[in-house]
């Protein structure tokens, strides 16, 4: 995991205050999410990383691998996976 991975995974974490999250974990059609938890997300994920993921990608990334990629496709570095 890279290291934007790990913040991506920790904004998740911070923002859900769910412990078992990983880069497979579901976004969209998970039961423990809502709509204000992805809200969370995209203002942890730009707290945490200075990019600013739009409602539009919270509603469409179905994982936190594709959130990974859309942060660092914004910061211009490969994301790893």
């Amino acid at each position: 995991m890279t290291e934007l991975e790990a913040k991506i995974v920790a904004a998740v974490q911070d923002a859900t205050g769910l412990s078992a999250v990983d880069l497979e974990t579901k976004l969209t059609d998970n039961a423990d999410f809502d709509s204000l938890d992805l809200v969370a997300i995209g203002q942890m994920v730009e707290e945490k990383t200075g990019v600013y993921v739009t409602d539009e990608v919270l509603e469409t990334a179905e994982t936190v691998a594709d959130l990974a990629a859309y942060v660092a496709e914004k910061k211009g570095k490969p994301s790893g996976i």
